[in-house]
């Protein structure tokens, strides 16, 4: 007789049984001589798949240390965090574009045609809407608060950008008037996009923050909590230039 059928149904119940109990009942098994021995000549093995076969096998999930987090709500996030690392990256080029002065400057020509100008303006209002939306079901707390950073430098610049018909919304993304975004002249352009410090270059710093660390989330997948959050802090003093 083997040792499934010496150990019966009815003694595989109680162990599992016993399993669910207190942990002093819990330690008792394990100082079991017997238990001991099927462990070790691994017919306790044989009596979890027979058990399991019998009451269904749990979901498998991926552990680290205490913490188990199944494996495609990491790949989720994973790829969350790439998406906002690609739309943090066109942001951060977009707003640069505007920024940049000189010869290559946008806002170069005083009395010139805005239409380049606004047409560019209004590539970055979509980059950034983006960046926001992909960002909302971040759970990765330095990306959001690097985001959350944006939005506040945006918040600075609330009565410049209304006065060329751009507002910030509830929801933190941008909205354009166009109308009253094309009628505005290349001088008010240019105050609020154009320079060092101005709207677009503080925005470019942010972004290229936000896409930094969106970077490194995506590409780690060990340092996961149980809830899908990121855990940063071994990270924390190398971001901690960027601050």
């Amino acid at each position: 007789m083997n040792s499934m059928t010496s150990l019966g149904y009815d003694n595989m119940s109680m162990l599992f049984g016993s399993l669910s109990s207190s942990s002093q009942s819990t330690g008792s098994i394990y100082d079991s001589i017997g238990t001991y021995k099927s462990i070790k000549n691994g017919s306790y093995g044989k009596l979890l798949n027979a058990y399991y076969d019998k009451v269904g096998k749990p979901e498998r999930t991926e552990s680290k240390g205490k913490t188990n987090v199944k494996k495609t709500e990491v790949e989720d996030q994973k790829k969350l965090m790439s998406s906002i690392k690609t739309k943090a990256n066109e942001l951060t080029s977009s707003a640069a574009e505007l920024a940049t002065t000189g010869s290559k400057s946008l806002f170069k020509d005083k009395d010139g045609d805005t239409k380049e100008a606004v047409s560019k303006i209004e590539d970055f209002v979509e980059d950034y809407n983006n960046t926001i939306t992909a960002a909302k079901k971040s759970t990765d707390n330095r990306t959001n608060s690097r985001v959350s950073a944006m939005v506040e430098n945006t918040e600075n610049y609330k009565s410049k950008l209304s006065t060329i018909g751009i507002s910030l919304k509830e929801d933190n993304t941008l909205s354009i008037d166009k109308d009253k975004l094309g009628k505005a002249s290349m001088d008010d352009l240019k105050s609020v996009f154009n320079g060092v410090g101005s709207f677009a270059a503080t925005t470019a710093q942010r972004a290229a923050r936000v896409q930094a660390q969106a970077s490194l989330a995506s590409t780690t997948s060990s340092s996961y909590t149980a809830s899908g959050r990121y855990n940063t802090t071994n990270v924390q003093n190398y971001y901690s230039a960027f601050m």
